[in-house]
């Protein structure tokens, strides 16, 4: 698994950017993503780049459909294929449900599951050109 570009959603701050570290330490490249931290994005790279992995920063909120499709071109292009996904990204609403607006509500849904269904779709493309290469030549 070692040396496969990876995606590392919400990776700029808490368990993203622990995850994106420990993979650009087993020699991943690292694809950081962010929608809102680019500061802490562009450490997290640094991080990864100054223990000799490659990494890049690549903004873009995995709730919207153009975004994920623009974040997974740019990543393509600067690294290939990412082969490994981390659906990290995430937001807490917690409210008494009486309380919570119909907004937060569908915030939550939309940054925690529909994010997660677009982007391993869009990571699908590459995955499964992977799949067909590696057995092809099993």
């Amino acid at each position: 698994m070692s040396g496969r570009v990876a995606l590392v959603t919400g990776s700029s701050r808490g368990i993203g950017r622990a995850i994106a570290l420990e993979l650009g330490r087993r020699g991943h490249p690292i694809a950081v993503n962010y929608a809102r931290s680019k500061d802490a994005a562009l450490e997290v790279t640094e991080k990864i780049e100054s223990a000799g992995g490659l990494a890049i920063t690549a903004e873009g909120d995995v709730s919207d459909e153009d975004q994920v499709r623009g974040l997974f071109d740019e990543v393509r292009e600067r690294l290939g294929d990412p082969l490994v996904l981390v659906n990290n990204a995430g937001v807490t609403r917690d409210s008494l449900l009486v309380r919570m607006s119909t907004e937060a509500w569908d915030e939550v849904l939309s940054v925690n599951l529909r994010s997660a269904f677009l982007c391993t779709k869009a990571a699908m493309r590459g995955m499964l050109s992977m799949v067909a290469v590696t057995s092809r030549s099993a």
